[in-house]
């Protein structure tokens, strides 16, 4: 590391005791905020800016309190410039590209390999079960969705009816992957194999 960066990274506070006692804590809570993210992917394709910035605090509060912000910042602005690059290619969606990143941050630094590793079983398992039930789809029965009034109530029952028909329609449309459960899969299984 330059010796600036050694000088600004030694003049950063770092708790000890009650801080190191946080990190895990810190991550498994901002973790938890990815699971919100996963539903709207699947239900809508869509990943809230929200969210995203959302998880970003419980990822830098937690290299602050490791000492190692500007390396976890190198590697994230790293992440995000090869992530960028697979959306440019339309590898990703633009929700996937910022979930990704934001979530990196959340990874103790030295666990970023096996995140990425993890994410990206995760994405091939998806794809894989999205493959083998394909075929499938068109003897796949719609839910029954109410009509009317009973249509317009917010219930979980004709939430899920909806978004079973919609996703029904992607797999006989071919569809895109709702990757946040990818990305969501590997930050948890990184998070559980690592200790928080």
């Amino acid at each position: 590391m330059p010796a600036p960066l050694q000088d600004i990274t030694a003049a950063l506070p770092v708790l000890s005791g009650t801080g190191a006692a946080l990190i895990a804590p810190l991550s498994w809570v901002g973790s938890l905020l990815l699971l919100p993210a996963c539903w709207t992917d699947l239900a809508a394709r869509r990943i809230s800016n929200t969210i995203v910035l959302a998880l970003l605090p419980f990822g830098l509060l937690r290299h602050w309190l490791e000492g190692d912000l500007l390396t976890a910042l190198g590697l994230t602005v790293a992440i995000f410039a090869v992530v960028v690059a697979g959306w440019r290619a339309g590898l990703l969606g633009g929700g996937d590209t910022k979930l990704l990143t934001a979530a990196a941050l959340l990874m103790p630094s030295e666990q970023l390999p096996l995140f990425l590793a993890l994410t990206a079983l995760g994405g091939g398992a998806l794809a894989l079960s999205i493959i083998a039930v394909r075929p499938m789809a068109p003897m796949m029965v719609p839910a029954v969705v109410p009509a009317g009034r009973a249509a317009r109530r917010c219930n979980p029952a004709t939430t899920l009816r909806r978004v079973w028909n919609i996703e029904l329609w992607r797999l006989r449309h071919g569809g895109s992957l709702p990757y946040a459960l990818a990305i969501t899969t590997g930050a948890m299984l990184t998070l559980w194999m690592s200790g928080g």
